[in-house]
C-alpha cells in the first residue's frame, strides 16, 4: 500500500483489515511501514498531538488527512472540530461538513476566545457527568446507543499557528487547563507546528502536557532531539516520512495521506448526510443540539430569567455583550444584568468574562432565532404564571410570567 497513492481511497483504508480489527472509540489510519503494513491508533485515547516539520515535509497534509477520515468515518454526533488557522485556506472547506463546534477561526485574539469556550465547554461537560454519576465522556456514552442524539462528541481542537496562538500572553492558562484536564471530558489540542512554534511552547511549559508527538523532516538532530528525545527526523528524505511517537511505542513509514479531492468530497458527502437533523429541520454549518445545562432536580434554584431570551436580541442587535448594556436597553438592576449574562455564558450564547472586554459571542444569530430560541421558551426552567392567573401579550398572543414587564417571545413592554 503507498501511502501516497492517488489511487487511495477513503473506502479501502476503512475496510482494511487493520482497521476493521482496530479497538477503541475514534480508530484513524496513521503510518504505512516500509513493509507496507497500516498502523492504526484509537485518537480518543490519544490526549494531545504535536505535528512538527519544515515546510512542505506534509505535517498539513497529514493533519487533513486524518480530518478527512474521520468526517467520512464518523458524524457530527461523534466528532467535532475546533480550528485555528491564520492563513484561512487550509481548512475553510470544513464550514460544508456540518462537524465544526465554531467557524474555523482565523484572528489570534478570537483564538483566545475560542480557547475560552472550549473551557466552558468542558466545565459544563465535568457538571454533567458529576450529576449523573459518571466520571469521563468514556463511561458516560458506553451508557448511550451508538447513534443516540445523547451522546457526548469528542471535540479536536487544531491549532495551525502555534507562533500567533501565544503570542498572546492570556491565551496561555486557559490553553494549560484544556491541556490537563481536556482529555476526560472529550478535547483534544492537536499544535501542528515549526520548530519556532515548537521554542513557544516549551517556553510556555506546555510541551509535557502533549504525550504524543509527530515528526517529519526536521532541520537538524537538535531540532528532533527537542520533539521526539532522539536524533533521527533530521535523517527523513520524501516529504511524507514521519516518526510517530505515542507513550512507548514508535513508528516510522509514510504518513497517511489522501488526496485533496478525496478529502473535499468526503467532506461534502458528510455535509448532505447531516444537512438535516431528526425532525427534518436543516442545519447550519455550525449546528449542533444544545442542552441548557439545567439538571430537572434543581430546576426551581437555577430557572432560567424571564427577560432573557429579550436580552439576547438585544445583544445580537447590538453586538456587544456585557452587563451594562444589558442595564440601559432593559432599565434593569445590576445584579440581575449580571445574572442573566452569567446564563448567557452557561448556555454558550457568549463567551468567558474577558475583563473590560466585551464577552464574544459563540452562536450565530440565525441559530438563535431557528434553534434555541425555541428551546428556550418551550423549557420548564422559564416558570410561567399559574393557569388561574395567565395574562397573554396584545402584539404576538404569548402567554406571560407572572409579574413580567416584557413579552419573552416578541419584547413587547406589558403596561
Amino acid at each position: 500500500m503507498e501511502s501516497c497513492s492517488s489511487e487511495l481511497s477513503l473506502f479501502d483504508i476503512a475496510q482494511n483489515e487493520e482497521m476493521l480489527s482496530a479497538v477503541g472509540e475514534l480508530p484513524v489510519p496513521i503510518v504505512v511501514r516500509s513493509n507496507g503494513t497500516l498502523v492504526a491508533k484509537d485518537l480518543a485515547s490519544i490526549p494531545h498531538m504535536i505535528v512538527a516539520g519544515i515546510s512542505g515535509s506534509g505535517k498539513t497534509s497529514f493533519v487533513r488527512s486524518l480530518i478527512g477520515y474521520l468526517v467520512y468515518q464518523y458524524d457530527y454526533r461523534q466528532v467535532r472540530f475546533i480550528i485555528y488557522d491564520s492563513k484561512g485556506v487550509e481548512y475553510s472547506d470544513l464550514k460544508e461538513s456540518g462537524s465544526l463546534y465554531l467557524p474555523v477561526v482565523t484572528d489570534a485574539k478570537k483564538a483566545y476566545s475560542a480557547v475560552c469556550f472550549a473551557c466552558t465547554e468542558m466545565r459544563k461537560r465535568f457538571q454533567l457527568f458529576s450529576e449523573a454519576g459518571f466520571k469521563d465522556i468514556f463511561s458516560f456514552n458506553l451508557q448511550k446507543e451508538q447513534d443516540s442524539p445523547n451522546r457526548i462528541p469528542h471535540v479536536f481542537l487544531i491549532f495551525d499557528d502555534v507562533v500567533s496562538l501565544l503570542s498572546a500572553k492570556e491565551t496561555v492558562e486557559p490553553l494549560t487547563r484544556l491541556l490537563q484536564d481536556g482529555r476526560p471530558a472529550g478535547l483534544h489540542v492537536f499544535f501542528v507546528s515549526s520548530l519556532i512554534g515548537i521554542k513557544d511552547i516549551r517556553k510556555n511549559d506546555l510541551f509535557s502536557c502533549i504525550p504524543c508527538r509527530v515528526a517529519f523532516r526536521l532541520s537538524n538532530g537538535f531540532e528532533s532531539f527537542s520533539v521526539l528525545g532522539f536524533r533521527r527526523a533530521e535523517s527523513l528524505a520524501a516529504p511524507g516520512s514521519m516518526f510517530f511517537k505515542f507513550q512507548s511505542s514508535i513508528e516510522e513509514g509514510k504518513a497517511i495521506h489522501f488526496p485533496e479531492n478525496v478529502i473535499h468530497n468526503a467532506i461534502i458527502q458528510r455535509g448532505l448526510q447531516s444537512g438535516y437533523d431528526e425532525s427534518g429541520q436543516p442545519l447550519t454549518p455550525y449546528n449542533r443540539p444544545f442542552a441548557l445545562p439545567y439538571s430537572s432536580s434543581s430546576a426551581a434554584e437555577n430557572s432560567l430569567d424571564e427577560l432573557l431570551p429579550v436580552a439576547v436580541d438585544v445583544v445580537f442587535e447590538t453586538s456587544q455583550a456585557s452587563v451594562s448594556m444589558i442595564q440601559r436597553k432593559l432599565k434593569l438592576g445590576y445584579s440581575r444584568a449580571a445574572k442573566i449574562v452569567d446564563q448567557m455564558e452557561e448556555i454558550g450564547i457568549v463567551g468567558p468574562f474577558e475583563g473590560s472586554k466585551p464577552r464574544q459571542l459563540q452562536i450565530t444569530k440565525h441559530q438563535w432565532e431557528t434553534e434555541l430560541k425555541k428551546q428556550l421558551l418551550s423549557t420548564g426552567s422559564m416558570n410561567a404564571s399559574p393557569a388561574s392567573e395567565k395574562r397573554f401579550c396584545s402584539n404576538c398572543g404569548n402567554a406571560l410570567m407572572q409579574g413580567a414587564n416584557y413579552c419573552a417571545r416578541c419584547g413587547k413592554r406589558i403596561k
